[in-house]
């Protein structure tokens, strides 16, 4: 059978060939490459590379040493010296597509192209390269002439976990557009999850003072903004810091002091931790549970006396928030405010209760908590009690 259909015309029969490189059967893949292999010709290789990124990683290098061999990458390379912008554009997407590390230094020349739609479109195909090699002409788009080639070659660089990479991106955050920005934000939200290091290497008197100008904007978002930047960068820009502070204690807008308030927690500076003391009377109940998160975090007994007044604070959070620091903290008798917010006629404060014992995983918080399973009419604070039950006899607790 192999004699027989290695035998064929094979640029007649090409076309049968190419599906068979997708066939379940490795001989009939390994008999379809040798019979397009002998065609050799360009038809038989414009197929094939309309095809490579359907096939299996064995059969697509071998497809690709037959598009080599019929000249195909050749033609592209010539094809980038043309004088239509257009032409010059479908030679980089099927450079691309051919593996484009390969060919490099030829794409790499295009960097200073004279048309800004083939740069762009550079930009875009060095994205779809999973190479490093790729990141030094992004780098050098960034600094294009061109704003929409910028963004492309920004939006290309997001997936490169490079030092020099974060603090391009950074750098350049507020003046991408809204879709990209927050793609930007994402990747480098997603590295810091990892544990990847964002914080940045190097010259950051840049990225300070563009945060240092939109803490103080009129508009509350772009101070959420700088917020996050700060977050993202850590303590690599300290010149920051106190104006981070300041922030945390007179901003206006209640959703910006909370987010600072989870910056510096997250920071585990206890310095700086120490300085959030005043915002435990902030008049809105987030920033003061956020802050009692905060400060519980430098584990030292001076944050006991802060947190004692917050056990009567009106708000359910705040309250099981203070409970369960000064549990953590040691403190004597915690259990007695969570056994009176069981009794409390607020379902959210009882629902909070259940919670703080839940993360506290002793028996005492156990047995009060399946007490309020028998008893309590609320659907949302049984649930509640179930979930938290389950977690300390998994031992998942604090």
């Amino acid at each position: 059978m192999r004699e027989l259909l290695t035998g064929l015309n094979s640029k007649e029969l090409s076309p049968m060939f190419m599906i068979g490189l997708q066939h379940e059967s490795a001989e009939i893949r390994d008999i379809s490459l040798q019979v397009l292999g002998r065609a050799v010709d360009m038809d038989a290789a414009s197929g094939l590379l309309g095809m490579l990124d359907l096939l299996e990683p064995e059969v697509r290098s071998k497809a690709q040493e037959i598009i080599d061999r019929a000249g195909l990458p050749a033609a592209y390379q010539n094809m980038l010296s043309e004088g239509n912008p257009s032409l010059r554009m479908d030679a980089i997407r099927m450079l691309g597509r051919l593996g484009g590390d390969r060919y490099m230094p030829v794409l790499d020349s295009l960097t200073d192209d004279l048309d800004p739609q083939v740069r762009r479109e550079l930009a875009a195909v060095l994205g779809k390269i999973e190479s490093s090699r790729v990141v030094e002409p992004l780098l050098k788009l960034v600094g294009d002439r061109n704003e929409a080639v910028q963004e492309a070659a920004l939006d290309a660089l997001v997936k490169f976990d490079d030092p020099r990479v974060k603090m391009v991106l950074l750098k350049n955050l507020n003046s991408l557009r809204e879709g990209v920005r927050l793609k930007v934000l994402r990747s480098l939200e997603a590295r810091a999850e990892r544990g990847s290091e964002v914080k940045t290497r190097g010259d950051t008197s840049g990225i300070a003072a563009e945060i240092s100008r939109d803490i103080g904007d009129a508009d509350p978002d772009v101070r959420m903004r700088a917020v996050k930047m700060i977050e993202l960068i850590g303590s690599s820009a300290p010149e920051v810091t106190e104006e981070l502070l300041n922030l945390a204690l007179s901003d206006s807008d209640a959703r910006v002091r909370a987010a600072v308030v989870r910056v510096v927690g997250a920071m585990g500076n206890r310095r700086l931790l120490r300085n959030l003391v005043g915002v435990l009377n902030d008049p809105d109940e987030r920033v003061r549970a956020d802050a009692v998160e905060a400060i519980s975090r430098a584990g030292e007994r001076w944050a006991a006396d802060l947190f004692l007044p917050l056990l009567r604070d009106l708000d359910n959070r705040v309250r099981a928030n203070a409970a369960l620091a000064l549990w953590r903290l040691g403190h004597p008798e915690i259990m007695k405010p969570l056994i009176e917010m069981l009794t409390d006629k607020d379902e959210w404060m009882r629902s909070s209760a259940v919670w703080a014992l839940g993360e506290m995983s002793s028996q005492k918080a156990l047995n009060a908590i399946e007490r309020i399973l028998e008893v309590d009419k609320s659907e949302s604070v049984r649930e509640n009690a179930k979930r938290a039950i389950e977690k300390i006899k998994g031992g998942g607790g604090s």
